[in-house]
């Protein structure tokens, strides 16, 4: 959420935790466990869904057979080059 005010921040928060189960999370890096790893200097965010995979996994109850493979490999995205 953005807030202009902390206190207007901490009383929403007071009144969302008496119905429901809150995190909270002031350096704004966890969102919907999603973690974003915010670098303003650079203008980019890194985000990430640790666990997710494992999670998924379990939950249709997937084996492993052999070791995992790389099968393709992310381009650098073209935003984030630098000109020649």
């Amino acid at each position: 959420m953005i807030y202009v005010n902390k206190l207007d921040a901490e009383q929403l928060l007071n009144s969302l935790q008496d119905r429901y189960k809150v995190e909270i999370d002031w350096t704004g890096g966890l969102c919907c466990g999603i973690t974003l790893d915010w670098n303003y200097k650079d203008r980019y965010v890194d985000i990430s869904m640790p666990g997710y995979t494992k999670k998924q996994l379990q939950k249709h109850e997937h084996t492993q057979t052999g070791s995992p493979k790389i099968v393709h490999k992310q381009p650098q995205s073209r935003s984030m080059e630098k000109p020649p």
